[in-house]
């Protein structure tokens, strides 16, 4: 297999008529390629960036108008990391029934089988979909695991009927730190240098953490919240991600969700690595960026569609998470 994994990634998407790509302002060429929903198909981005080490990363926020399907032939020989902050997504292979993948999951996969096989992936309609992908290439594998199969690493790695990943149980090392990952990855521009040092530097900071001790080791020393306070962190994102734009205190939502509100802060930041605050000033972000790069709003239509009465206050927050002012995506 000569192609690298970009060149890979970026051919499948040729095939793929739900995603068109987009210009961007070059400074990432030829390693950077960026995409668009079709207005027809539905809405949304995701962008592929090539950095140290062959290894590309993938970052998406998008959702369909209809249910969509695809398939594509999947390519075993490197590791594959998925973490899926929002929606869910069907995948099957030929014999199997297939699997649902969640929101708040880290999924590992790396079969080093002989050949190929097609998977197929399902996405439900009006559900956005938000995650990022890390790939590293076999070499660099075989320089990290020592030939020792991912799946030998842990006890908590649970594998699913269709063979395509192994997910994180919520107790392994890993699993926070990954979450961790994808929101700053998603929160970061690589239209900067800056950005660019920050993305590499998350990416490459958890790829060395999966070869480490840490994840070898069977549980992770951070305190796991128990299975009430789980649901109820569920419960509180999936509040946030909906009513981004209302007004929430630690209160209120604690209240809605049916938990102390000590015990919510604790379990929230066990669970996503981030306060409530810093986890709904990303998700306003995020969602303000698409709008804007999309052209579907005006900076100031943004900036009171998430939320924002003060202008400035806004671009202010938009610069701390994305490192750019929302003013130079027009």
């Amino acid at each position: 297999m000569s192609d690298t994994i970009f060149e890979h990634y970026r051919s499948v998407l040729r095939d793929i008529d739900v995603f068109a790509e987009t210009a961007h302002d070059g400074a990432q060429a030829p390693h950077y390629a960026r995409y668009g929903v079709t207005p027809d198909a539905g809405e949304g981005w995701m962008d592929l960036y090539q950095i140290d080490h062959g290894i590309a990363i993938g970052r998406c926020t998008y959702s369909f108008r209809e249910a969509y399907d695809t398939t594509y032939t999947d390519r075993t020989e490197w590791l594959s990391v998925r973490i899926l902050l929002s929606g869910s997504m069907h995948l099957s292979t030929p014999g199997s029934g297939g699997h649902a993948y969640e929101g708040c999951m880290v999924a590992l996969k790396h079969m080093h089988a002989n050949e190929d096989h097609v998977v197929r992936y399902r996405y439900p309609p009006n559900e956005t979909f938000q995650g990022i992908s890390i790939d590293v290439p076999a070499p660099l594998v075989d320089e990290l695991f020592g030939g020792r199969p991912l799946a030998g690493h842990s006890g908590l790695l649970r594998p699913s009927p269709d063979r395509c990943y192994a997910v994180l149980d919520r107790r392994h090392a890993c699993q926070r730190h990954g979450i961790r990952t994808a929101l700053a990855l998603l929160g970061t521009s690589p239209e900067s240098a800056v950005g660019r040092l920050q993305i590499e530097g998350a990416a490459l900071q958890f790829v060395a953490a999966l070869a480490g001790p840490c994840c070898l080791g069977a549980h992770s020393r951070t305190r796991v919240p128990r299975p009430r306070h789980r649901v109820a962190v569920d419960d509180a994102i999936d509040i946030l991600r909906h009513e981004f734009a209302q007004s929430h205190t630690i209160a209120s939502l604690a209240r809605r969700v049916g938990l102390n509100e000590c015990y919510l802060k604790t379990a929230f930041r066990q669970v996503t690595g981030q306060t409530i605050g810093d986890f709904l000033r990303h998700t306003r972000m995020g969602r303000a960026r698409e709008l804007i790069e999309n052209g579907r709003m005006t900076v100031l239509q943004a900036c009171q569609f998430v939320g924002y009465s003060n202008p400035a206050q806004f671009a202010a927050a938009f610069r701390r998470i994305h490192g750019i002012a929302p003013s130079s995506l027009k």
